[in-house]
């Protein structure tokens, strides 16, 4: 079968470290080429252009205004023999087109909503006019864009999503790239929190628990220290983070270190007895999902805490559920929790059902003849 990967974000190269979505991506890419089929990529390059590439293709999309692009796209779609097309972001007015004309010209067409709902999380910068727009907005775009969707992929529990159905996958990962954690012993209790940082993130909750541990003069039954790994220091998030920790003077306990990877970020998780996952969700709106991150602490061998519903995780031994509101994080309750798990990185990883982007995207494709 001939695939065409379509996303609007400028992808960057295979190897490199940024953000986890490129990486998502590829990771997608390489589980369908495993399977058999031919996968081209549709991208936008830093100039803003689309761009198509294969195994030994690029092809690039000439500048264009309105749909020019996306004739360009449809006449490598009748050129290649495309069968099927993933499309992975939200939806626009030109999306309409490209589905309906990849529809006209007897392509399967599967979108990928990474977070659902997200209205909530759109509005958050508007006031109440621009709200009340970009709602009308999302109601028209997005049921006319299910009119010309074959499935919706999801990592919700919907079964359907503005009248389309879906599947239902998990945020996988490649087990073999993520190193167990070689747990080392101290009396410090330590928490960690990876993310790019954003307020769904919740970690507000996490520095607001922290003050309240130390008010209750409980540092000196057991201290603690808590890393909070992402974030560029010109984000937001980051901003509001490091006022936060000096107006409580708990700089000594909470440390921001940007972003990290490879080693150093092995040896974080190494000199951790708990990770934290997103606090926020309700935020936007979010009750029920499943997080990337909680996926690669569990593969970890980690325990972690997180907020939301979540059935890959719900009710597990080592996980532990903090109120989705915006309570501070119990500390107390956190550190018991800990302290009562008692299984081993490895019995962590091993109780694991199969999170491979090999499996997760099998289910995909599997729903390919069932349209």
């Amino acid at each position: 079968m001939n695939i065409l990967y379509f996303t609007n974000i400028k992808l960057e190269p295979r190897n490199s470290t940024g953000e986890g979505v490129h990486k998502k991506i590829y990771s997608q890419i390489e589980s369908m080429r495993k399977q058999g089929h031919e996968v081209y990529i549709c991208h936008k390059t830093p100039a803003g252009n689309f761009q198509i590439t294969g195994n030994d293709l690029i092809e690039p999309i000439s500048p264009g205004e309105g749909t020019k692009q996306y004739d360009e796209i449809i006449d490598f779609v009748k050129s290649h023999s495309i069968d099927f097309c993933y499309i992975r972001n939200t939806g626009s007015i030109k999306q309409i087109y490209l589905t309906r004309k990849l529809r006209k010209n007897s392509v399967k067409v599967f979108l990928e909503i990474p977070t659902y709902p997200f209205l909530k999380e759109s509005t958050k910068n508007f006031g109440p006019v621009g709200t009340l727009l970009r709602r009308i907005k999302y109601h028209v775009v997005y049921n006319t864009l299910g009119l010309f969707l074959d499935r919706i992929v999801t990592f919700s529990d919907d079964r359907k999503i503005w009248g389309v159905k879906t599947i239902n996958i998990s945020n996988g990962v490649d087990p073999a790239a993520i190193r167990l954690a070689r747990h080392t012993d101290s009396d410090i209790f330590r928490i960690t929190a990876v993310a790019a940082l954003a307020f769904w993130h919740g970690y507000d909750r996490l520095v607001e628990g922290v003050k309240n541990y130390i008010d209750r003069g409980m540092m000196a039954r057991r201290p603690l220290h808590v890393k909070i790994v992402g974030g560029k220091s010109t984000n937001p998030e980051y901003i509001r983070l490091t006022g936060m920790i000096a107006d409580y003077g708990l700089t000594d306990v909470i440390e921001l270190t940007g972003e990290l990877y490879g080693a150093e970020l092995d040896k974080v998780f190494d000199d951790t007895d708990v990770c934290v996952g997103s606090l926020g969700r309700h935020r936007t709106g979010n009750s029920r999902m499943k997080s990337l991150k909680n996926v690669e602490y569990a593969h970890r061998g980690l325990p972690f805490c997180y907020s939301e519903s979540n059935s890959d995780f719900d009710d597990r031994p080592f996980t532990y559920k903090v109120p989705a509101d915006d309570s501070a994080v119990d500390i107390e309750g956190l550190i018991n929790f800990a302290k009562e798990c008692t299984m081993s990185p490895e019995e962590i990883r091993d109780s694991l059902p199969d999170f491979s982007w090999d499996a997760q995207m099998r289910r995909v494709l599997d729903e390919i003849p069932r349209c």
